[in-house]
């Protein structure tokens, strides 16, 4: 797993792209802002303060605070998405598992470990990805891409996870994997973040509802 987190591979990406600085300033500081406080408790005169610009200056380059949250969620959507998807691929083929119940432990707890470390602007992604069908459009599209760039491993998860379920495609399996982690995700560090968790019971009972479903 990549040592960066996405507002860190965020960071990089807007300092290479050729902006205005006042506009760079404003785009750093409403992601730092949003991932810690949240969209909606984030004014944009905690971001012009963040940034060292002026209110006007955001205003200059965005006409809304909503609009701002969509040129930070963009990037993600476009450069640092298919970039993790390639991550986590080439960490797959890397942990060469065999059987359907090792294969599925490494999924659940590599990515519960990846949206654990990103979970501040894993929140403001899934704030936008219930309400922006577009943005989810956009994650679906670069899926497929990723997936059908990978045929043989693609292949490989299929015979080991999907052996009594060849009607399932990889979207399904991706749909069937991803639900729990993210619902888990959501109890743990939206609704009861305050609450003591076992995450390693938690993730294991998480594999074995996973192995249930793929009897």
């Amino acid at each position: 797993m990549s040592d960066a987190t996405i507002l860190e591979d965020y960071q990089g990406l807007l300092q290479s792209k050729k902006l205005p600085q006042g506009q760079k300033k404003a785009l750093l500081a409403a992601i730092e802002l949003f991932a810690k406080q949240g969209f909606d408790g984030t004014s944009t005169a905690q971001i012009a303060e963040r940034a060292g610009i002026s209110q006007a200056t955001i205003f200059k380059y965005f006409k809304t605070k909503a609009d701002l949250l969509n040129a930070v969620i963009g990037p993600v959507a476009h450069d640092l998405f298919p970039k993790i998807q390639e991550d986590f691929i080439q960490e797959i083929k890397q942990n060469s598992v065999k059987s359907r119940q090792e294969l599925v432990h490494f999924i659940v707890f590599n990515r519960f470990a990846f949206i654990k470390k990103n979970r501040q602007v894993i929140k403001i992604m899934l704030q936008e990805a219930l309400t922006n069908p577009d943005f989810v459009s956009e994650i679906r599209e670069a899926s497929k891409k990723r997936l059908a760039e990978n045929p043989r491993l693609v292949a490989s998860v299929k015979s080991i996870l999907l052996e009594k379920h060849p009607e399932y495609e990889a979207l399904d399996l991706i749909r069937l994997i991803s639900a729990p982690i993210a619902a888990y995700f959501v109890q743990r560090f939206v609704l009861l973040p305050e609450k003591a968790a076992d995450e390693d019971r938690d993730l294991n009972l998480i594999v074995d509802q996973i192995l249930d479903a793929l009897k």
